[in-house]
């Protein structure tokens, strides 16, 4: 058996055939050879032969000389291609690269028709060829596709995820405006009514009653806190917090707290537990840091029903200090939990900002600590705060 013979009935497609059939069949295939990267034909020739590719690796491409082309398929050796243009004599409906060096055998248009005539079983041959080449550009074609509707997702929430991050960085930056143009607009009257508060609590002395003194005591208490919420707003719009560092005794620092802020609690009926197992002192912005228990403290009032429980835990651990807020109220869902320190984002109805949490995220982050919050619907959740010891 000639190599010629040994080639061709090698082929699948080939392997009905007698040997008598492949000697006759290997009449009419002329031998030629293809280097890598050259063209065997292009798209809208006319087509007048087949290859029978017996080496190497071939691509078929359409639209090849346009500037987006399509691979459709790529056929290695054993395989027959360019015979569909032979059987519906029009123009090559695609264009044909050898990828690597391609030995191949020719087939001419007229022997190829003298072929079919001669020898009918070519012809079942030949749909089995053009069914595989059909499977093979459909393959090719769903990948394709898959890979270009991944692209596009990819692209679609790159696309969102840009317009959230413009869209928040037009509400810091309107923010900032804000708050650089109303701070000293609020800082000036609320200065003016404290400083109008001690001059009274200065002059009146002990001629004012306890009840009146507890009222300008407290007006005092809370203008200096309108004048430090309008520098954490100022501190945020910025992006940085400068820290005032003092020493204080935490447990007394916290049960201050839940004291002078337990009047909306107890029209709740909403109980607060302490569990401080720390008692040394420590080193916190104490104004700051107040900030940070009471907008805890008031998210979990807000978060559980009449009669609920909150509780405040304290304790040291390998010089580390924790502190746990805790309440068993509604919980939030995962979805409030991921934009958690988005600002303004909020779940609380009218009357939150959405900077509560960033800005305790923030004040905690200064002080070189970290947070944790965790939570379950209908099960109540737990911010969990850590602070260093050893700084």
């Amino acid at each position: 058996m000639n190599k010629k013979i040994r080639e061709l009935s090698e082929f699948e497609l080939f392997s009905g055939l007698s040997r008598e059939d492949l000697a006759s069949l290997s009449e009419y295939c002329l031998p030629r050879e293809f280097r890598k990267g050259q063209v065997l034909f292009y798209e809208g020739e006319e087509a007048d032969c087949l290859y029978v590719i017996v080496g190497g690796e071939v691509e078929v491409w359409s639209d090849f000389r346009a500037k987006e082309r399509d691979l459709l398929a790529i056929n290695k050796d054993k395989c027959i291609v360019g015979e569909m243009a032979l059987i519906d004599s029009l123009p090559r409906s695609a264009t044909l690269i050898a990828s690597t060096d391609v030995s191949t055998y020719v087939i001419n248009r007229d022997d190829f028709e003298k072929l079919l005539i001669r020898f009918p079983s070519i012809a079942v041959i030949i749909m089995k060829s053009l069914s595989k080449i059909v499977r093979n550009s459909n393959q090719s074609y769903v990948t394709t596709l898959r890979e270009q509707n991944r692209k596009i997702e990819k692209t679609y929430k790159e696309l969102i995820a840009t317009q959230e991050k413009l869209h928040r960085e037009e509400k810091l930056a309107t923010v900032g405006q804000f708050s650089s143009m109303i701070l000293h607009d609020i800082r000036n009257p609320v200065s003016v009514i404290k400083s109008y508060a001690e001059l009274a609590l200065k002059k009146m002395g002990d001629t004012m009653d306890d009840g009146l003194k507890k009222y300008f005591t407290r007006i005092i208490g809370e203008t200096g806190k309108l004048n430090f919420l309008a520098a954490d707003l100022l501190d945020f719009s910025k992006g940085e917090i400068t820290l005032n560092y003092t020493i204080i005794e935490l447990t007394s620092f916290i049960r201050r707290i839940v004291k002078e802020q337990y009047a909306p609690f107890a029209a709740k009926d909403v109980k607060i537990a302490l569990s401080c197992k720390y008692k040394g002192a420590v080193l916190l912005d104490a104004d700051r840091f107040e900030r940070v228990i009471i907008n805890l403290l008031t998210n979990a009032r807000k978060a559980v029903d009449r009669g609920g429980r909150i509780r405040i835990r304290t304790w040291e651990e390998r010089e580390i200090l924790n502190i746990t807020i805790s309440d068993d109220g509604c919980g939030m869902s995962q979805e409030t939990l991921d934009h958690l320190y988005e600002p303004f984002y909020s779940r609380s109805g009218p009357g939150g900002t959405g900077l509560g949490m960033v800005i305790i995220k923030n004040i905690v982050e200064v002080h070189d600590g970290s947070m944790k919050v965790t939570s379950q619907l209908d099960k109540g959740s737990e911010v969990h705060i850590t602070l260093p010891l050893n700084r």
